[in-house]
C-alpha cells in the first residue's frame, strides 16, 4: 500500500545455513580412524572484532531472538533445527551476559571416528544477522553440529539437518 506512511523493519536480516567444516573421504580404507575435531566454537560470534556491539540486555536478546525466529519461519526450518539455533542462542545470551569481562566463547573439542569405507563430512548450523537498518553489527550464531557418513560420492543426510543457505 503506498499510502501508508511508515512501515515496520527487522532490526536483523537473518541467513540460515548449515556449514561444512571438516571432510576425510576414508571409503578406500578398510579400517577405521579417530581424529581430533578440530576446535569449535559456539555462540554469538562477532563477525569483525572491531565491530562495538551493543551489550546483549534483555532487550537485545530478544530482538535477536525474534529475528531468529521469524528468520526460521520463513524459510520452513524444521522443529527439530529450530529448537537447536533457538537453544543455542538461548545459552549464547546466558554466556555473553554472565562472562561479559571475559569474552570467552563456548568450544568443543573432541574425537571423530571415521569408518571404514565411508566419506564423512562435519557440519555445523549458523545463523548469520546483519543489521537490516544499515548499522555495523554483523553477529555470527554457531550453533550445533553433526558428522554425516556416506558410502559415495555424495553424503546424504537422512536426519535433515543439513539447511541450504536461506
Amino acid at each position: 500500500d503506498d499510502t501508508q506512511l511508515w512501515k515496520m523493519v527487522p532490526r536483523f536480516s537473518v541467513k540460515i545455513y548449515t556449514d561444512t567444516l571438516y571432510t576425510k573421504d576414508n571409503r578406500n580404507s578398510r579400517m577405521e580412524f579417530v581424529i581430533s575435531k578440530p576446535e569449535m566454537s559456539y555462540g554469538l560470534i562477532k563477525t569483525s572484532p572491531e565491530e562495538e556491539i551493543p551489550n546483549y540486555s534483555d532487550t537485545y536478546g530478544d530482538v535477536i531472538r525474534a529475528s531468529l525466529r521469524e528468520a526460521l519461519l520463513v524459510n520452513g526450518v524444521n522443529e527439530a533445527n529450530s529448537k537447536d539455533f533457538l537453544d543455542h542462542l538461548d545459552l549464547a545470551l546466558q554466556e555473553e551476559k554472565s562472562e561479559k569481562k571475559s569474552k570467552k566463547k563456548s568450544k568443543k573439542k573432541n574425537k571423530m571416528t571415521v569408518p571404514a569405507g565411508q566419506n564423512c563430512k562435519l557440519v555445523q548450523h549458523r545463523a548469520y544477522f546483519e543489521e537490516a537498518l544499515g548499522g555495523p553489527y554483523s553477529i555470527t550464531l554457531k550453533a550445533g553440529d553433526m558428522v554425516l557418513c556416506s558410502d559415495s560420492d555424495e553424503i546424504e543426510d537422512d536426519t535433515d539437518f543439513i539447511i541450504e543457505h536461506a
